[in-house]
């Protein structure tokens, strides 16, 4: 009779894993109270996401998450830009990278991108963005992606 020996396998972490950050998406009116919520150390988020569309409005808010050492991402509004409900909405169709009207994917040329990239880029620097949620693909339609 032979005996078998069955070995667990073990995963075996080098370091502990980074917990999922939470991120949030104050409305205009919610601004000073989410800044003043962070500056008292209440647990806020890792991170929070400001619209392109008014980015004087939350400059509080944006120096208290750096204080905190927060994340702050720059919401360029890609999707906005690219449907006809969307580009109707409050300060998107003057946004720098916009092309004034609903983008699809035969505008984005090599010099589109590059001057979508370099305006989208100069809003993060200005301010003082840690990250920007970026357009990853293209929706044919509502029920199948490109």
């Amino acid at each position: 009779m032979h005996m078998f020996t069955l070995e667990r396998p073990y995963l075996r972490l080098h370091r502990e894993p980074r917990p999922l950050g939470a991120y949030v998406r104050r409305l205009e009116r919610d601004y000073r109270h989410t800044a003043a919520l962070i500056a008292q150390g209440f647990p806020v988020g890792t991170g929070i996401v400001v619209d392109a569309c008014n980015p004087g409005r939350g400059r509080d808010l944006r120096s208290c998450a750096h204080d905190t050492r927060r994340e702050v991402v720059l919401d360029p509004r890609s999707v906005e830009l690219s449907t006809v409900g969307g580009i109707e909405r409050s300060g998107v169709r003057v946004l720098p990278w916009s092309s004034g009207d609903v983008d699809i994917p035969v505008d984005f040329t090599r010099c589109r991108v590059a001057s979508y990239a370099d305006a989208t880029a100069g809003t993060a620097i200005e301010l003082g963005a840690t990250a920007v949620r970026a357009p990853t693909h293209h929706l044919e339609s509502p029920l199948t992606l490109a």
